[in-house]
Formats: C-alpha cells, structure tokens, sequence
C-alpha cells in the first residue's frame, strides 16, 4: 500500500523532535555569531576614536581656569605687598632717622628705597625677609654716605691760611684762569694750594 511518502517511511516523534532541536541550536549559534561581530565592530570603532582624540591639539584653557589663576596671582602680590608694608613700617619705627619727622624732604627715605629695590623680592611673601633686605639696604646706604662724606685731603694736615677748595665753582676767575692755563686738574690744584698755601695767598690775594 501506498502510504503518500513515495515509499518512504514516516518520521516518528523522536526523530521530528531531534531535527527541531538542531535547528535552533543551528539558529542560535548563527545568533552568537552576530552579536560577537556586532561586539567586535563595536570596539574597534572605539579604538578608533581614541586614536582621532589623542591628534587632536590641547585644548586652550576656559575662561574660569584663567580667572582662577589671576585671582591667585591677584592673591600673591595683594599678600607680598602687605608683607612689604608691615615690614617698612617696622623698620620705620626701629630707625627713627627715616622717619617723616627726623627725614622732612625725604631723601634719606628715597635713597634707602634706591638700595632697597637693588634686591630681587619678587615672590617675597614673609615679612622677614622683607625686613632683612631693609637692613642691608640700610647697611648699603651708610657705606655709601660714608665714602661721600670722606674729603681725599681729610688726612693732610693743613698748615698756613690757604683754605680747601674742593670745588671748581668755588674758585675765584683768576684762579681757574691759572688752573687751566697750567693744566692742573682740581685735585692737583687743591695739593699744591695746600703745600704752598704762602705762595697762593700772595698770587691770589
């Protein structure tokens, strides 16, 4: 008898069941398959955007990072300034010859400011240092006075009435005639004034 499978025989329960169950595993390994590409793809298109980012140039600083840094360095000088300031007005206190009162025109105060500002204090902070540099600069300004103050005659004796002329304007006409008329510098003039002070006082009287 024909049974409609052109004489093959029919697939029992077990073996309908068997081919359903290989073809899902079939589906699902075709499934894993797609999701690892999927994954696969996935990373390399990060790695990729990493590779672009790390051409990129940096990036300028924000507006916020540079108000931050001149706030700080705002900050700093307000802080140095406040430490100058307590340190001269110590100072101040300490050596009254540089006050307003002993120093009326100043001038001590402005040639102290002048060896003062020979020292690098830029970053200075602490009122110490400040003080410590006021100090030398005093130091400088007194061996400085000092030299000034001291006449290259100072140690000569002086004999006779011819008085010391350390200055070209101090000289009357016919003295600076004879001066220039001889080729003597000043400090030769004033030598020879001191050593012959009877013949000077005779030629220029």
């Amino acid at each position: 008898m024909n049974d409609g499978n052109n004489g093959g025989e029919s697939l029992t329960p077990e073996q309908i069941e068997l081919i359903i169950k290989e073809r899902d595993e079939a589906l699902e390994a075709k499934k894993g398959m797609t999701e690892e590409l999927v994954i696969e793809r996935k990373k390399k298109q990060e790695a990729i955007a990493l590779a672009e980012s790390l051409k990129k140039p940096v990036e300028p600083q924000t507006d916020i990072e540079k108000l931050m840094e001149e706030k700080f360095r705002l900050r700093e000088e307000e802080e140095s300034k406040s430490a100058a300031d307590q340190a001269w007005n110590e100072f101040i206190v300490e050596n009254k010859e540089f006050s307003p009162d002993a120093d009326k025109t100043g001038l001590r105060v402005e040639a102290l400011k002048r060896e003062f500002n020979r020292f690098n204090l830029s970053g200075t902070k602490k009122k110490e240092d400040f003080l410590g540099a006021l100090k030398d600069a005093e130091m400088l300004l007194n061996r400085k006075e000092k030299r000034d103050n001291e006449s290259p005659y100072a140690s000569i004796p002086r004999s006779g009435g011819a008085p010391i002329v350390l200055d070209e304007a101090s000289l009357s006409s016919a003295e600076r005639a004879s001066m220039k008329r001889l080729g003597w510098s000043l400090e030769k003039f004033n030598d020879m004034k001191l050593k012959h002070p009877e013949m000077f006082n005779s030629v220029f009287k």
